[in-house]
């Protein structure tokens, strides 16, 4: 029988830092993880990551989605090119780069809720990314600066987050729902509903609810947001914040879990749980 490559589960967790609040760096969260190695497996590898320069919580994963801001309009497109879409300049995106400093695509997931509507209604409200028409556009020389509840040295800070239910063992898939932070510093929830008569088009990946990121906080556990409403989907504690009442995200890194693809028992891989207020409610990719 084959063997297979075990990845041990987070031994531990390093984090410094301090208290920040919206517009301020953030503090650096990393995590140590032991991992064994193929070739010796009496070895483990110990690896740090930083949660805020990474999309997708893994030791050996690499931020993709680095954020800029646009100097001149600019068009996208599906992959039909039959439509197109012109933003304006200073348009925050994220995106990935080739090695000329040109954005191949963008993230509409991540773009501002008011620009999303513009690319959905007209590319299509079953893609979550965009191309360039012009391929040698040159935004990606253009770094995104502010840091905010959105973006901390010019990446995305929070990756994508799946509501953890009873199927998360098998992973995300088009039907589970997840939570975004968007280039306008709001929390989006997204639920399933089908695109076109009986989802002929797939998955409609628009939001479903949203609300204004007022403040952030981030110590040496957690990553909290207060907003400006309630949303659906998401669990939220109504508390007092100087002289105004939001209502609370608190996002703290919980157990890891394994994952294995569906009537597929060889494929398997591990999530991170990520706790809400005290309770699991998301698990992010490794």
């Amino acid at each position: 029988m084959r063997k297979k490559l075990l990845l041990v589960m987070a031994i531990g967790v390093a984090i410094t830092g301090v208290m920040v609040s919206q517009g301020t760096a953030l503090a650096k969260t990393t995590h140590t993880v032991a991992v064994s190695d193929s070739r010796n497996p009496e070895t483990s590898i110990t690896k740090e990551f930083d949660m805020t320069t990474i999309t997708r919580i893994s030791p050996d994963g690499i931020n993709i989605y680095n954020t800029y801001k646009t100097t001149k309009p600019f068009k996208i497109t599906n992959e039909f090119r039959h439509k197109t879409v012109t933003l304006p300049a200073g348009t925050v995106v994220s995106g990935v780069s080739d090695s000329n400093g040109n954005l191949k695509y963008i993230k509409n997931l991540s773009i501002s809720t008011k620009k999303q509507k513009a690319i959905f209604s007209k590319l299509g409200y079953n893609k979550t990314t965009s191309i360039f028409v012009d391929q040698e556009n040159g935004i990606a020389k253009n770094k995104y600066l502010r840091n905010t509840a959105y973006s901390y040295d010019s990446r995305e800070v929070m990756p994508t987050l799946y509501k953890k239910t009873v199927n998360a063992k098998y992973g995300p898939n088009a039907y589970t729902p997840y939570i975004i932070v968007t280039a306008d510093n709001y929390l989006t929830y997204h639920s399933y509903k089908p695109d076109g008569p009986h989802g002929k088009f797939g998955a409609n990946v628009a939001y479903t609810s949203a609300s204004k990121i007022k403040k952030f906080t981030r110590t040496k556990s957690s990553l909290t947001y207060y907003l400006a409403k309630p949303m659906s989907g998401i669990t939220t504690k109504r508390v007092r914040v100087d002289k105004h009442y939001w209502y609370q995200v608190k996002l703290t890194v919980g157990k890891t879990f394994e994952t294995m693809e569906k009537n597929i028992s060889d494929s398997t891989s591990t999530s991170t749980t990520i706790n809400n207020n005290g309770k699991p409610e998301f698990f992010a990719l490794r």
